[in-house]
């Protein structure tokens, strides 16, 4: 019971500096988010600097850029919605996954949410699903001679 006293006790102090020091003050806080009286620690990732070193992703990227992609995508009706993933991207990340042989679409997704690599080259974009990469791997089945 006393525990639980002092973690309010010490809850309660801590609300109080916070409001006292931070709030009367006006210091400006630009580590932390503010919302609903809730101060939340902003989680800013530059995965950049974790890449850096990794010559694979680096160089699937400059050679997916330097291939003509656009002749292969140029024939694509665009009737329906839009791509939720750019299609180069999508062929870098395809390329890098099966460089370090990863094949299922399944384990591919799940290397799209858990490593920074793929996470690099997709830049921010959408979260890929297995589907979207199966229908994107059966696009590529018969233009593979054209890439090279």
């Amino acid at each position: 019971m006393q525990n639980i006293a002092n973690r309010k006790s010490t809850q309660e102090i801590a609300c109080f500096l916070w409001y006292n020091v931070i709030m009367r003050k006006q210091i400006p806080l630009t580590e932390y988010i503010i919302a609903a009286n809730i101060m939340q620690l902003r989680l800013n990732l530059n995965i950049e600097q974790y890449i850096q070193d990794d010559g694979k992703v680096q160089l699937v990227q400059n050679i997916v850029e330097r291939m003509n992609i656009q002749e292969i995508f140029k024939n694509d009706n665009n009737k329906g919605r839009k791509p939720s993933v750019n299609p180069i991207t999508m062929l870098k990340v395809i390329i890098f996954c099966y460089s370090e042989g990863i094949y299922s679409t399944r384990a591919i997704e799940k290397m799209c949410k858990y490593d920074l690599r793929v996470k690099y080259i997709l830049n921010e974009e959408k979260q890929v699903d297995h589907s979207t990469i199966s229908r994107y791997q059966k696009r590529l089945i018969g233009t593979t001679e054209k890439l090279l």
